[in-house]
């Protein structure tokens, strides 16, 4: 689901609290309006946009003082140690341009995707965890009576790239916390799977992984 920024944010600042969002999923498909969000900080990471690995770039609002993590000299406006990787920025930067003027159209055409794959999911015993406000990027589904677990193995033997959760609780064996707040069980949420779409990705693509979604999910109950 996509939160909405600047009310969450209108809550924090009620409180005396700053405000920071993890905004990485957003260029390139949803709009990014800073001011309008009125936060405080916001991260952002290049190679959601299709630039390179490992460069990524923090917006802090103007006044704001964060003290740095990383102690040094002070070429950095004192807030990291380090030399910046020019080569890395200016290649997220013209990443981001491209990405910025394709987006109407990638949007367009990951929706489409999510559309595809929902649709063709729409039977017994599989039940979609996305909903049409959350961003195009991603599907979600649970598989009644399915071991999570072996769901994504047979997934990986059949060529099927999907995951359990997102790439930051990757690792962990407690079901995802997102899944059980929307009111999934634990059980249910173990059993649940995340597909994600990127531009380059084709409608004969999603046909094809669901079809092997539907015999993975079959043989995994």
């Amino acid at each position: 689901m996509v939160q909405d920024v600047a009310a969450l944010a209108e809550v924090a600042h009620a409180g005396g609290a700053l405000f920071h969002t993890d905004a990485v999923q957003s260029p390139g498909v949803l709009p990014v309006t800073l001011h309008d969000w009125n936060v405080d900080a916001a991260s952002f990471s290049a190679h959601k946009w299709g630039g390179p690995l490992g460069v990524g770039f923090l917006y802090l609002r103007r006044g704001l003082d964060v003290p740095p993590l990383l102690m040094g000299g002070g070429q950095e406006r004192g807030l990291r140690a380090g030399t910046q990787n020019a080569p890395g920025i200016a290649a997220a930067g013209a990443a981001l341009e491209e990405a910025e003027r394709e987006r109407p159209a990638t949007f367009a055409h990951l929706r489409l995707l999510q559309h595809t794959l929902t649709d063709l999911l729409n039977v017994p015993g599989l039940q979609a965890n996305h909903t049409p406000a959350g961003s195009p990027k991603v599907a979600s589904f649970t598989v009644a009576g399915a071991d999570g677990e072996a769901l994504l193995m047979n997934l990986d033997l059949m060529g099927v790239a999907a995951s359990a959760g997102s790439a930051c609780s990757a690792g962990t064996m407690q079901p995802s916390h997102v899944l059980t707040a929307l009111g999934l069980s634990a059980a249910d949420a173990r059993a649940s799977i995340r597909f994600s779409f990127g531009a380059a990705t084709t409608a004969e693509q999603v046909r094809e992984a669901a079809a092997i979604f539907l015999r993975a999910a079959e043989a995994s109950r």
